[in-house]
Protein backbone atom coordinates (compact mmCIF):
# COMPACT_ATOMS: atom_id res chain seq x y z
CA UNK A 1 0.00 0.00 0.00
CA UNK A 2 1.39 3.59 -1.40
CA UNK A 3 0.88 6.96 0.13
CA UNK A 4 0.06 8.86 -2.97
CA UNK A 5 -0.15 12.42 -3.34
CA UNK A 6 -2.00 14.56 -6.57
CA UNK A 7 -1.51 18.46 -7.36
CA UNK A 8 -4.76 19.13 -9.47
CA UNK A 9 -6.65 21.92 -10.15
CA UNK A 10 -9.30 20.82 -12.26
CA UNK A 11 -10.14 18.22 -9.85
CA UNK A 12 -14.43 17.54 -10.27
CA UNK A 13 -16.20 19.64 -9.56
CA UNK A 14 -13.65 22.13 -9.98
CA UNK A 15 -13.05 23.79 -13.74
CA UNK A 16 -13.18 20.28 -14.82
CA UNK A 17 -11.09 19.34 -17.69
CA UNK A 18 -8.94 16.80 -19.22
CA UNK A 19 -6.37 16.36 -16.04
CA UNK A 20 -9.11 16.65 -14.13
CA UNK A 21 -10.71 13.87 -14.87
CA UNK A 22 -7.36 12.18 -15.99
CA UNK A 23 -6.72 12.77 -12.01
CA UNK A 24 -10.65 11.58 -10.50
CA UNK A 25 -10.38 8.38 -12.57
CA UNK A 26 -6.67 7.40 -11.51
CA UNK A 27 -7.14 8.17 -8.15
CA UNK A 28 -10.26 6.09 -7.52
CA UNK A 29 -8.62 3.32 -9.37
CA UNK A 30 -6.17 3.63 -6.63
CA UNK A 31 -7.96 3.83 -3.71
CA UNK A 32 -9.71 0.60 -4.90
CA UNK A 33 -6.40 -0.96 -4.80
CA UNK A 34 -5.99 -0.14 -1.41
CA UNK A 35 -3.55 3.11 -1.65
CA UNK A 36 -4.72 6.10 0.21
CA UNK A 37 -4.79 9.39 -1.90
CA UNK A 38 -4.55 12.99 -1.45
CA UNK A 39 -5.60 15.70 -3.71
CA UNK A 40 -4.24 18.90 -3.49
CA UNK A 41 -4.91 22.17 -5.83
CA UNK A 42 -5.99 25.80 -5.94
CA UNK A 43 -9.29 26.43 -6.69
CA UNK A 44 -11.84 29.68 -6.47
CA UNK A 45 -12.37 28.46 -2.36
CA UNK A 46 -10.81 26.63 0.71
CA UNK A 47 -11.82 23.52 1.35
CA UNK A 48 -11.22 20.22 3.13
CA UNK A 49 -13.14 17.69 1.25
CA UNK A 50 -13.21 14.12 1.00
CA UNK A 51 -14.75 12.35 -2.44
CA UNK A 52 -15.13 9.08 -0.89
CA UNK A 53 -11.78 7.17 0.09
CA UNK A 54 -10.20 10.53 -1.56
CA UNK A 55 -8.96 13.13 0.23
CA UNK A 56 -9.12 16.98 -1.29
CA UNK A 57 -7.23 19.92 0.09
CA UNK A 58 -8.46 23.09 -2.01
CA UNK A 59 -6.22 26.18 -1.56
CA UNK A 60 -8.02 29.86 -2.70
CA UNK A 61 -6.18 31.22 -5.33
CA UNK A 62 -5.86 35.00 -5.90
CA UNK A 63 -9.14 36.35 -8.01
CA UNK A 64 -8.85 36.16 -11.75
CA UNK A 65 -9.71 39.79 -11.77
CA UNK A 66 -6.22 40.12 -9.46
CA UNK A 67 -4.14 37.52 -11.08
CA UNK A 68 -1.00 39.91 -11.26
CA UNK A 69 2.74 38.27 -11.93
CA UNK A 70 3.02 38.66 -8.38
CA UNK A 71 -0.14 36.75 -7.50
CA UNK A 72 0.70 33.86 -10.00
CA UNK A 73 4.28 33.01 -8.13
CA UNK A 74 2.34 33.58 -4.31
CA UNK A 75 -0.23 30.63 -5.53
CA UNK A 76 2.35 28.48 -6.71
CA UNK A 77 4.16 28.92 -3.55
CA UNK A 78 0.73 28.86 -1.19
CA UNK A 79 0.20 25.50 -2.61
CA UNK A 80 3.82 24.13 -2.46
CA UNK A 81 3.75 24.96 1.13
CA UNK A 82 0.45 23.32 2.04
CA UNK A 83 1.46 20.07 -0.21
CA UNK A 84 4.65 19.81 1.73
CA UNK A 85 3.12 20.41 5.05
CA UNK A 86 0.71 17.17 3.91
CA UNK A 87 3.56 15.41 2.32
CA UNK A 88 5.08 15.74 6.01
CA UNK A 89 2.21 14.96 7.80
CA UNK A 90 0.64 11.90 6.11
CA UNK A 91 3.60 10.22 5.27
CA UNK A 92 3.34 10.60 1.39
CA UNK A 93 5.66 8.25 -0.62
CA UNK A 94 5.02 10.22 -3.88
CA UNK A 95 3.28 13.14 -5.50
CA UNK A 96 2.39 13.76 -8.97
CA UNK A 97 1.88 17.12 -10.66
CA UNK A 98 1.36 17.70 -14.31
CA UNK A 99 3.76 20.02 -16.12
CA UNK A 100 1.12 21.91 -17.31
CA UNK A 101 1.07 25.45 -16.31
CA UNK A 102 3.68 24.68 -13.65
CA UNK A 103 1.84 24.30 -10.47
CA UNK A 104 4.78 22.86 -8.93
CA UNK A 105 7.53 25.23 -9.59
CA UNK A 106 8.49 25.31 -5.96
CA UNK A 107 8.31 22.35 -4.91
CA UNK A 108 11.73 21.19 -2.97
CA UNK A 109 11.71 18.75 -0.75
CA UNK A 110 14.68 18.52 1.23
CA UNK A 111 16.94 15.47 0.05
CA UNK A 112 16.25 13.41 3.50
CA UNK A 113 12.45 13.60 2.58
CA UNK A 114 10.78 9.99 1.69
CA UNK A 115 8.27 11.70 -0.54
CA UNK A 116 9.37 12.23 -4.22
CA UNK A 117 7.96 14.45 -6.49
CA UNK A 118 6.51 13.02 -10.29
CA UNK A 119 5.97 15.03 -13.07
CA UNK A 120 3.30 13.93 -16.12
CA UNK A 121 3.72 15.17 -19.20
CA UNK A 122 0.05 16.33 -20.44
CA UNK A 123 1.05 18.62 -22.71
CA UNK A 124 2.00 22.21 -21.32
CA UNK A 125 1.50 25.74 -22.71
CA UNK A 126 5.34 25.72 -23.87
CA UNK A 127 5.27 22.53 -25.94
CA UNK A 128 1.94 23.31 -27.82
CA UNK A 129 3.59 26.46 -28.20
CA UNK A 130 6.36 25.00 -30.13
CA UNK A 131 4.11 22.89 -31.70
CA UNK A 132 2.71 25.65 -33.07
CA UNK A 133 5.88 27.05 -33.85
CA UNK A 134 5.76 29.96 -31.21
CA UNK A 135 7.44 30.84 -28.44
CA UNK A 136 5.13 31.32 -26.42
CA UNK A 137 4.53 32.81 -22.98
CA UNK A 138 7.98 33.48 -20.91
CA UNK A 139 6.10 33.13 -17.62
CA UNK A 140 4.43 29.73 -18.80
CA UNK A 141 7.70 28.51 -19.99
CA UNK A 142 9.21 29.77 -16.20
CA UNK A 143 6.83 27.76 -14.32
CA UNK A 144 6.60 24.62 -16.21
CA UNK A 145 10.79 24.39 -16.47
CA UNK A 146 10.71 24.60 -12.73
CA UNK A 147 8.47 22.20 -12.46
CA UNK A 148 10.23 19.92 -15.29
CA UNK A 149 13.28 20.13 -13.14
CA UNK A 150 12.29 19.75 -9.79
CA UNK A 151 10.89 16.38 -10.51
CA UNK A 152 12.71 13.37 -9.39
CA UNK A 153 11.04 11.13 -11.96
CA UNK A 154 9.00 12.12 -15.06
CA UNK A 155 6.24 10.11 -16.72
CA UNK A 156 5.13 11.43 -20.53
CA UNK A 157 1.46 9.79 -21.94
CA UNK A 158 2.95 9.90 -25.09
CA UNK A 159 6.49 10.10 -27.13
CA UNK A 160 5.06 12.86 -29.26
CA UNK A 161 4.45 14.87 -26.50
CA UNK A 162 7.79 13.61 -24.49
CA UNK A 163 9.74 14.72 -27.81
CA UNK A 164 8.64 18.67 -27.86
CA UNK A 165 9.25 18.87 -24.00
CA UNK A 166 12.81 17.96 -25.02
CA UNK A 167 12.87 20.11 -27.56
CA UNK A 168 11.59 23.14 -25.65
CA UNK A 169 13.85 22.44 -22.23
CA UNK A 170 16.65 19.93 -23.43
CA UNK A 171 18.13 16.97 -21.54
CA UNK A 172 15.90 17.67 -18.51
CA UNK A 173 12.73 17.22 -20.32
CA UNK A 174 13.37 13.84 -20.64
CA UNK A 175 11.17 11.35 -19.72
CA UNK A 176 11.35 8.12 -17.41
CA UNK A 177 8.74 6.59 -18.56
CA UNK A 178 5.61 6.58 -21.07
CA UNK A 179 2.22 5.45 -19.81
CA UNK A 180 -0.30 6.34 -21.86
CA UNK A 181 -4.05 7.72 -20.34
CA UNK A 182 -6.51 4.91 -20.64
CA UNK A 183 -10.16 4.52 -21.19
CA UNK A 184 -12.61 2.33 -19.17
CA UNK A 185 -13.83 -0.74 -21.82
CA UNK A 186 -16.62 -1.40 -20.23
CA UNK A 187 -17.97 1.97 -20.61
CA UNK A 188 -17.02 2.66 -23.95
CA UNK A 189 -17.83 -0.45 -25.75
CA UNK A 190 -19.87 -1.77 -28.74
CA UNK A 191 -23.57 -2.25 -27.98
CA UNK A 192 -24.94 -5.86 -29.86
CA UNK A 193 -27.17 -5.00 -32.47
CA UNK A 194 -26.61 -1.03 -32.55
CA UNK A 195 -26.72 -0.34 -36.07
CA UNK A 196 -24.02 1.90 -38.16
CA UNK A 197 -25.25 4.75 -40.13
CA UNK A 198 -22.70 4.42 -43.19
CA UNK A 199 -22.89 7.85 -44.39
CA UNK A 200 -21.91 9.38 -40.69
CA UNK A 201 -18.90 11.21 -40.47
CA UNK A 202 -17.69 11.67 -36.65
CA UNK A 203 -15.49 14.39 -35.79
CA UNK A 204 -15.03 14.86 -31.91
CA UNK A 205 -13.24 17.57 -30.40
CA UNK A 206 -12.38 20.93 -29.89
CA UNK A 207 -13.37 22.86 -33.39
CA UNK A 208 -9.96 24.28 -33.59
CA UNK A 209 -6.76 24.69 -35.66
CA UNK A 210 -4.95 22.03 -32.91
CA UNK A 211 -7.73 19.54 -33.42
CA UNK A 212 -7.39 19.68 -37.54
CA UNK A 213 -10.70 21.05 -38.12
CA UNK A 214 -9.47 23.40 -40.98
CA UNK A 215 -7.71 20.31 -42.56
CA UNK A 216 -11.23 18.37 -41.90
CA UNK A 217 -13.76 20.97 -43.81
CA UNK A 218 -11.25 21.25 -46.58
CA UNK A 219 -11.68 17.17 -47.08
CA UNK A 220 -15.23 17.37 -47.02
CA UNK A 221 -16.28 18.76 -50.68
CA UNK A 222 -14.88 16.11 -52.32
CA UNK A 223 -16.23 13.56 -49.48
CA UNK A 224 -20.17 15.30 -50.47
CA UNK A 225 -19.21 15.73 -54.17
CA UNK A 226 -18.61 11.72 -54.46
CA UNK A 227 -21.38 10.91 -51.90
CA UNK A 228 -24.35 12.17 -51.93
CA UNK A 229 -25.36 11.00 -48.66
CA UNK A 230 -22.53 11.64 -46.29
CA UNK A 231 -23.01 13.90 -43.95
CA UNK A 232 -20.66 15.45 -40.80
CA UNK A 233 -21.91 15.45 -37.04
CA UNK A 234 -19.27 18.37 -35.41
CA UNK A 235 -18.93 17.26 -30.91
CA UNK A 236 -17.44 19.81 -29.32
CA UNK A 237 -16.67 23.51 -28.33
CA UNK A 238 -16.06 25.99 -30.59
CA UNK A 239 -12.55 27.72 -30.58
CA UNK A 240 -11.41 31.84 -31.68
CA UNK A 241 -8.97 30.23 -33.89
CA UNK A 242 -10.53 32.26 -36.93
CA UNK A 243 -9.49 35.61 -38.26
CA UNK A 244 -8.76 38.47 -35.83
CA UNK A 245 -9.75 35.86 -33.22
CA UNK A 246 -12.88 35.01 -34.39
CA UNK A 247 -15.28 31.89 -34.51
CA UNK A 248 -13.17 29.03 -36.12
CA UNK A 249 -16.66 27.10 -36.89
CA UNK A 250 -18.09 30.77 -38.54
CA UNK A 251 -15.53 30.99 -40.43
CA UNK A 252 -14.76 27.27 -41.87
CA UNK A 253 -18.14 27.44 -42.52
CA UNK A 254 -18.49 30.28 -44.10
CA UNK A 255 -15.81 29.47 -46.50
CA UNK A 256 -18.06 26.24 -47.77
CA UNK A 257 -19.90 26.10 -50.87
CA UNK A 258 -23.41 26.61 -49.32
CA UNK A 259 -24.82 23.35 -50.74
CA UNK A 260 -22.74 21.54 -48.15
CA UNK A 261 -23.19 23.39 -45.17
CA UNK A 262 -26.57 21.62 -44.58
CA UNK A 263 -24.69 18.30 -44.51
CA UNK A 264 -22.93 19.63 -41.75
CA UNK A 265 -23.82 19.24 -38.23
CA UNK A 266 -22.52 21.25 -34.86
CA UNK A 267 -24.09 19.99 -31.78
CA UNK A 268 -21.56 21.67 -29.49
CA UNK A 269 -20.69 20.38 -26.27
CA UNK A 270 -22.57 17.01 -25.10
CA UNK A 271 -23.02 14.40 -22.03
CA UNK A 272 -20.99 11.51 -21.80
CA UNK A 273 -23.71 9.42 -22.35
CA UNK A 274 -24.45 10.77 -25.65
CA UNK A 275 -20.43 10.36 -26.73
CA UNK A 276 -20.73 6.83 -26.29
CA UNK A 277 -24.04 6.26 -28.39
CA UNK A 278 -22.15 8.57 -31.51
CA UNK A 279 -19.00 6.59 -31.19
CA UNK A 280 -21.20 3.12 -31.58
CA UNK A 281 -23.84 5.33 -34.86
CA UNK A 282 -20.94 6.62 -36.84
CA UNK A 283 -19.95 5.16 -40.32
CA UNK A 284 -16.66 6.30 -38.96
CA UNK A 285 -14.49 8.79 -36.40
CA UNK A 286 -11.78 11.66 -37.85
CA UNK A 287 -9.30 12.86 -35.45
CA UNK A 288 -7.09 14.89 -38.18
CA UNK A 289 -4.92 16.78 -34.94
CA UNK A 290 -1.61 18.51 -35.82
CA UNK A 291 -1.29 19.20 -32.00
CA UNK A 292 -1.93 16.84 -29.37
CA UNK A 293 -0.57 15.18 -26.02
CA UNK A 294 -2.71 12.04 -26.28
CA UNK A 295 -6.28 11.96 -28.14
CA UNK A 296 -8.34 10.56 -25.48
CA UNK A 297 -11.76 10.36 -27.73
CA UNK A 298 -9.64 8.69 -30.44
CA UNK A 299 -9.25 6.05 -27.67
CA UNK A 300 -12.75 5.93 -26.93
CA UNK A 301 -13.91 5.72 -29.87
CA UNK A 302 -11.82 3.01 -30.85
CA UNK A 303 -13.35 1.23 -27.65
CA UNK A 304 -16.85 1.28 -28.73
CA UNK A 305 -15.30 -0.37 -32.30
CA UNK A 306 -15.66 2.74 -34.29
CA UNK A 307 -13.75 2.84 -37.44
CA UNK A 308 -11.23 5.60 -37.19
CA UNK A 309 -8.79 8.15 -39.36
CA UNK A 310 -6.14 9.82 -37.37
CA UNK A 311 -3.04 11.89 -38.04
CA UNK A 312 0.39 10.32 -37.08
CA UNK A 313 1.12 12.26 -34.17
CA UNK A 314 -2.07 10.69 -32.23
CA UNK A 315 -0.90 6.98 -34.00
CA UNK A 316 2.02 7.87 -32.26
CA UNK A 317 3.19 4.25 -33.44
CA UNK A 318 1.09 2.66 -30.43
CA UNK A 319 -2.48 3.80 -30.87
CA UNK A 320 -3.37 2.85 -34.12
CA UNK A 321 -1.81 0.65 -36.69
CA UNK A 322 -2.15 1.36 -39.89
CA UNK A 323 -4.81 -0.55 -42.55
CA UNK A 324 -5.03 -3.25 -39.11
CA UNK A 325 -6.59 -0.96 -36.25
CA UNK A 326 -7.20 2.13 -38.32
CA UNK A 327 -6.19 4.32 -40.84
CA UNK A 328 -3.02 7.01 -40.43
CA UNK A 329 -3.06 9.52 -42.03
CA UNK A 330 -1.36 13.31 -42.65
CA UNK A 331 -4.24 16.08 -42.67
CA UNK A 332 -2.29 18.25 -44.84
CA UNK A 333 -3.07 15.94 -47.81
CA UNK A 334 -6.68 16.81 -47.96
CA UNK A 335 -6.95 13.96 -50.91
CA UNK A 336 -5.98 11.00 -49.04
CA UNK A 337 -8.08 12.23 -46.23
CA UNK A 338 -11.18 12.58 -48.37
CA UNK A 339 -10.52 9.01 -49.63
CA UNK A 340 -9.74 7.22 -46.32
CA UNK A 341 -12.82 8.56 -45.15
CA UNK A 342 -15.26 7.80 -48.23
CA UNK A 343 -13.24 4.04 -48.34
CA UNK A 344 -14.73 3.41 -44.84
CA UNK A 345 -18.21 4.97 -45.51
CA UNK A 346 -18.63 2.74 -48.40
CA UNK A 347 -17.01 -0.30 -46.89
CA UNK A 348 -18.94 -0.96 -43.99
CA UNK A 349 -18.41 -4.63 -43.50
CA UNK A 350 -14.07 -3.73 -43.91
CA UNK A 351 -15.09 -0.57 -41.41
CA UNK A 352 -16.85 -2.95 -39.04
CA UNK A 353 -13.44 -5.52 -38.74
CA UNK A 354 -11.16 -2.64 -38.67
CA UNK A 355 -13.04 -1.29 -35.95
CA UNK A 356 -12.87 -4.78 -33.82
CA UNK A 357 -9.26 -4.70 -34.74
CA UNK A 358 -9.22 -1.08 -32.68
CA UNK A 359 -11.06 -2.38 -30.03
CA UNK A 360 -8.74 -5.49 -29.32
CA UNK A 361 -5.79 -2.98 -29.06
CA UNK A 362 -7.18 -0.81 -26.66
CA UNK A 363 -8.36 -3.47 -23.96
CA UNK A 364 -4.71 -4.82 -24.62
CA UNK A 365 -2.76 -1.13 -24.34
CA UNK A 366 -5.01 1.32 -23.21
CA UNK A 367 -7.84 -0.17 -20.85
CA UNK A 368 -8.05 0.74 -17.42
CA UNK A 369 -6.92 -2.22 -15.74
CA UNK A 370 -3.65 -2.54 -17.87
CA UNK A 371 -2.91 1.26 -17.57
CA UNK A 372 -3.45 1.55 -13.73
CA UNK A 373 -1.77 -1.58 -12.95
CA UNK A 374 1.63 0.62 -14.69
CA UNK A 375 1.31 3.36 -12.58
CA UNK A 376 1.26 1.49 -10.00
CA UNK A 377 4.25 -0.62 -10.81
CA UNK A 378 6.20 2.77 -11.57
CA UNK A 379 5.32 4.54 -8.23
CA UNK A 380 6.80 1.76 -6.48
CA UNK A 381 9.54 1.30 -8.54
CA UNK A 382 10.22 5.26 -7.33
CA UNK A 383 9.73 4.09 -4.09
CA UNK A 384 12.11 1.17 -3.73
CA UNK A 385 14.56 3.06 -6.04
CA UNK A 386 14.67 5.55 -2.85
CA UNK A 387 14.75 3.16 -0.36
CA UNK A 388 17.43 1.47 -1.72
CA UNK A 389 19.84 4.56 -2.33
Amino acid sequence: MMRIGFICSEYPPDRAGGIGSFTYDLAHKLAEHGHQIWVIGLSDRDARENDGPIHIRRIRRAARQQHTYLEAFRDRWRLSRVARQIANQQALDVIEAPEYNGEAAFFHFPKRTRCKLLTRYHGGCTSYAAMKGMNGSRLSRYFEGRTIKSADYRISVSRFIEEYTRKSFGKEGRADITIPNFVDTEIFAPVPGMVRDPHLILFLGKVSVNKGAPQLFAALPEIFRQNESAWVELIGPDSYDGPGGTSLLSHLMGQLDSRWRQRIVYRGAVKREEVQTLYRQAGCCVFPSIAESFCIAAIEAMACAAAVVVSPIIADGEAVIDGESGYICDPQDRQLLSQRMLWLLEHQESARQLGLRARERVIERFSLPTVVRQNEEFYQKCVLQEQIR
